[in-house]
């Protein structure tokens, strides 16, 4: 069903069935896996300017067909299933994009002089792009055109308001400079009824309807031509719903976007203000109807029963079918590979990858610097305490009876135990017991940081990715910076700490031991040359360098697991510190084996 003019659609989805390959229900008899159908064969499209509603009962797959756009779902997968591998059909989303769009929206906020130049690009290039996008991989081309407001927001809790619109302003095809951006703010905060005194507040003090309107504000700011809503008033009271409706029609209108495109139950207040209705019958076929019908319409549809379409997935098919699968992913990974490294290192020369890398170094280095000094002071002090005072029993002597053991070890071998002693904290205690307390406070820390943004409810990691930040190679170099120096220094201060520590003790517990005594003995096997190089030092930038890169790679590798409770994230966190104290034992007991050598 399909009542619009004939023109050339900005989307265009044709042939396009799919299945969902689901493993046997708990307690069933059948043993072969499930294909669930989610659509028939889909005829969409829709016009430039359309604004969209994507409609259907819950569970019925709607995200999931915006997923594709929006690549956080490949069609390359062993768990969908498209068009029963028939290769007679030619499954297809095609998206038409003008080159200019946002050269023709932003002209009449250009400078007079580049007028002129301007119109030679028009000139030059004005024409429209068609993207395929259930091709082999995702097209680059997309990379910033495709936006996306999640039911969850996804707005980054670690970052102020003003900090989540800049972000997104940095991150667009055509971002705004400085002038021109401080006067959009200043113009979008007062559209969107918000107040100045909010741009420096973390969004996770803010209201659900102040989250709302940032996260909408975030979208425009990001300026992609394709904009995306997914349920965006699910968690609004009915006034503060018709608000956000009316807000993002106005959005809608104002940055002539190519596409709108929302998903939602909220369809009776919707409906005023949509082009254009895509609707999921109870068939699993797609009604294409512009002008939309009324909303008493879609409640009887939605009331109706939806219909099984179940059907054993015989073990023949699901393995012609995972062959295919691994053939395409194999043939993907090496250029997927380069391409999302390629956006990673692109990130990674922004101003916000220097952002972050200050605050890992602060949280890290900084706000751990007190513990481990500290720490180091005590663990001098107490190893010194025992090692001098310990008892090592008692002998008969003649004519003096029984007498302490320590009281002829101490005095003959003083100097050569304290010389020992100071070798042994800088080579291996002190070291070792660092970034053990590294692993435990910073390496969980960041565990998790990282699993709360992977937190499939909050979908911070998919916001970063439509941004065009990949978060692995986003986070992964300034982790293993930030790990790296701050395990070498933070156990090169401890040392000397551990040092100050053990002058300490010595001095009030042996009457023997000077200052001077003291400095003479414990430095001698160090061998030091200046001030701050020691006999082993290479050896001691190794091993805490390497402990570092090994916890600042088992946290995010922990931290990134995909988590859908807060038992996975302790089971998460438990495990990075495990392997971490674990993997930092190993390493150096192999590098002290190796150093004595």
């Amino acid at each position: 069903m399909n009542t619009e003019p004939k023109s050339l659609p900005v989307i265009e989805i044709s042939q396009f069935a799919l299945e969902s390959i689901r493993p046997p229900e708990k307690g069933s008899a059948q043993a072969s896996k499930q294909a669930e159908q989610l659509y028939h064969s889909c005829e969409l499209s829709a016009q430039t300017g359309d604004f969209v509603l994507l409609l259907g009962p819950s569970g019925a797959g709607k995200s999931l067909l915006t997923n594709f756009l929006l690549d956080i779902t490949s069609p390359v997968s062993q768990s969908l299933y498209i068009n029963r591998g028939d290769q007679r059909l030619n499954p297809s989303i095609k998206l038409r994009l003008n080159e200019l769009t946002h050269s023709l929206q932003n002209s009449q906020e250009q400078e007079q002089e580049q007028e002129q130049e301007q119109e030679q690009e028009q000139a030059h290039s004005a024409h429209n792009i068609e993207v395929e996008i259930l091709g082999q991989s995702y097209p680059e081309l997309l990379r910033g055109r495709v936006g996306v407001m999640f039911q969850s927001l996804a707005l980054f809790d670690d970052l102020t308001v003003s900090e989540n619109l800049k972000f997104a302003n940095d991150r667009s095809r055509h971002p705004k400079p400085d002038l021109k951006w401080n006067g959009w703010i200043e113009d979008i905060m007062k559209d969107l009824q918000l107040p100045d005194t909010l741009m420096h507040e973390a969004v996770s003090s803010l209201s659900g309807g102040q989250r709302q309107r940032v996260a909408l504000a975030r979208m425009l700011a990001y300026q992609p031509e394709i904009m995306i809503f997914d349920e965006p008033t699910s968690a609004l009271d009915p006034l503060s719903a018709e608000t956000a409706i009316q807000m993002i029609r106005q959005a809608h209108d104002r940055s002539q976007c190519a596409l709108t495109l929302v998903i939602t139950h909220d369809y009776e207040r919707f409906l005023p203000v949509a082009d254009r209705v895509w609707f999921l019958s109870q068939d699993r076929e797609f009604i294409n109807e512009c002008p939309p019908v009324t909303a008493d319409e879609y409640q009887k549809r939605l009331a109706q029963t939806r219909l099984p379409a179940k059907r054993s997935f015989s073990l023949e098919e699901e393995l012609k079918h995972n062959a295919q699968v691994l053939d395409l992913q194999l043939a993907q990974k090496l250029p997927n590979f380069i391409a999302s490294m390629q956006r990673g290192l692109n990130s990674l020369k922004s101003s916000w990858a220097r952002v972050y890398l200050k605050r890992f170094f602060q949280r890290i280095l900084i706000q751990g610097l007190p513990f481990h000094l500290l720490a180091g002071f005590g663990l001098g002090a107490v190893a010194t305490y025992f090692s001098f005072n310990m008892e090592l029993g008692s002998v008969a002597v003649e004519d003096l009876g029984t007498v302490e053991v320590s009281r002829f070890v101490l005095p003959t071998f003083f100097e050569q135990m304290l010389s020992g002693f100071g070798v042994v904290l800088y080579r291996a205690l002190i070291p070792l017991f660092t970034c053990i307390c590294v692993a435990a406070r910073a390496g969980t820390a960041v565990t998790a940081y990282l699993s709360e943004m992977r937190d499939e409810s909050k979908r911070q990691w998919e916001a970063l990715e439509n941004f065009g930040v990949p978060p692995l190679w986003f986070f992964v170099p300034q982790l293993l910076l930030t790990f790296s120096v701050s395990c070498a220094l933070l156990s090169y201060l401890a040392f000397w700490c551990a040092s100050l520590g053990s002058l300490v003790v010595a001095m009030l517990t042996n009457p023997l031991c000077t200052y001077y005594i003291w400095a003479d003995t414990y430095w001698a096997n160090l061998k030091p040359s200046g001030m701050f190089w020691f006999d082993g030092t290479g050896m001691f930038i190794v091993k805490t360098v390497i402990s570092g890169l090994a916890i600042a790679l088992i946290s995010t590798y922990y931290g990134a697991q995909k988590r859908k409770s807060s038992l996975e994230t302790m089971e998460n966190l438990s495990k990075a510190n495990v392997m971490s104290v674990l993997v930092t034992l190993l390493l150096f007991f192999i590098l002290l084996l190796a150093e004595a050598n």
